[in-house]
């Protein structure tokens, strides 16, 4: 006999990607993407194949399909990833997976830049300039959404500190969805009640994002023009008791530049022991530098000389 001896190697499957490196770039925060990678069977054995799973945090806003999977030889699979992340930030993911009867796995990187929506105002600042005191002041301004993706928004402002109620500075809307590549119309008004210079910014929150994504800074100088009657003293003259006597006056507004809001102060109890008053209106506007008629009624509630002073703010 003559012997001969057999040697050799035994060889598994072998497959490779493609490409085990996908570097996928930006991608919007809460938005679905897709993408495809090759395996390729370049052996001569089929190659089954299979993903381990992740437990990591990135690792479960990935899906494949399919997961698993037989190549004969010469065979490719095209495998669907799906990512949906609702974090911000860079990330770098290694997916595992394996070949039945092979050693050696096989790594698939997955790196890429998470970002949020792109969102801007239509103006750097909105300036209220000055305001008198108890009036209104508005300004429309408008909020861009650059990005491809629909923001969910709520707006509010920064004032919460100053402990005003009602607070100074309201927005309309104050929250909604911004359609992609649509602008928002929006009106910013102004009431104080208090003599102030404000600085604060209108912030925009983002649901599913983030809080303070944008923010407008927003002033206001709130002023109290001096009002005065053009007539200091007013004379009824000798009046019947509970006979109400009335006159016109005027009101007059000394600020040049700015209107002035007026109202009548109520009138306080013991002094309702020498005689009523009231002002039709109570309450209204003096355009600048000018001034309003309005009409005083009184009405005695004793005998003899009677003096009683009306406050008007």
């Amino acid at each position: 006999r003559l012997p001969l001896m057999l040697q050799g190697s035994g060889l598994g499957p072998r497959a490779m990607w493609l490409y085990d490196t996908l570097d996928i770039g930006d991608v919007y925060v809460n938005a679905q993407h897709r993408y495809e990678v090759v395996l390729d069977n370049h052996g001569e054995v089929s190659a089954a194949f299979s993903l381990e799973p992740s437990e990591t945090r990135l690792g479960s806003c990935f899906r494949f399909s399919p997961s698993s999977g037989q190549l004969v030889p010469n065979e490719q699979a095209t495998v669907e990833v799906w990512f949906k992340c609702g974090f911000l930030g860079d990330f770098s993911e290694t997916f595992v997976w394996t070949l039945d009867g092979s050693p050696s796995p096989l790594p698939l990187v997955l790196k890429g830049n998470v970002i949020g929506p792109s969102l801007h105002f239509s103006v750097r600042e909105l300036d209220l300039a000055t305001v008198s005191l108890g009036l209104q002041e508005g300004r429309a301004c408008s909020i861009h959404n650059t990005s491809d993706i629909p923001v969910k928004f709520v707006l509010r402002f920064d004032d919460q500190e100053l402990g005003e109620e009602p607070p100074p500075f309201r927005v309309s809307p104050s929250n909604g969805v911004l359609l992609p590549h649509r602008k928002l119309q929006l009106q910013v008004d102004f009431r104080s009640f208090r003599a102030w210079r404000y600085h604060h910014a209108l912030i925009v929150d983002v649901e599913g994002v983030g809080e303070e994504m944008l923010s407008l800074p927003v002033k206001a100088h709130n002023r109290l023009p001096e009002i005065v009657p053009v007539e200091s003293t007013v004379d009824f003259g000798e009046c019947f008791l509970k006979h109400t006597y009335t006159k016109a006056i005027r009101i007059r507004n000394m600020s040049a530049r700015l209107k002035a809001a007026f109202e009548l102060v109520s009138q306080d109890e013991p002094s309702r022991a020498i005689g009523y008053y009231s002002l039709e209106p109570n309450e209204g506007i003096v355009d600048e530098d000018g001034s309003v008629s309005v009409v005083l009624s009184f009405t005695a509630a004793r005998k003899g000389p009677l003096s009683l002073p009306v406050y008007v703010r």
